[in-house]
């Protein structure tokens, strides 16, 4: 019966290390995905020419499409 009462206790930990560990890797990623970005402006009263995305094979996006 002992036995039983801890083998219960040892996956409650598991499991709570296991949601600790998924947390810590969702706000890893979240961190990741919050950059600054920064960008020159040409002009103030034209902002919408300067949102272009650059892509890995130096392509660009436009982003307002």
């Amino acid at each position: 019966m002992e036995m039983m009462k801890k083998l219960k206790m040892i996956k409650k930990m598991r499991r709570k290390v296991k949601k600790k560990v998924r947390k810590e890797k969702k706000m890893k990623v979240m961190k990741k995905m919050i950059l600054k970005v920064k960008m020159p402006i040409d002009d103030p009263t034209n902002l919408t020419g300067d949102f272009f995305v650059k892509s890995a094979t130096d392509a660009k996006f436009d982003a307002f499409r």
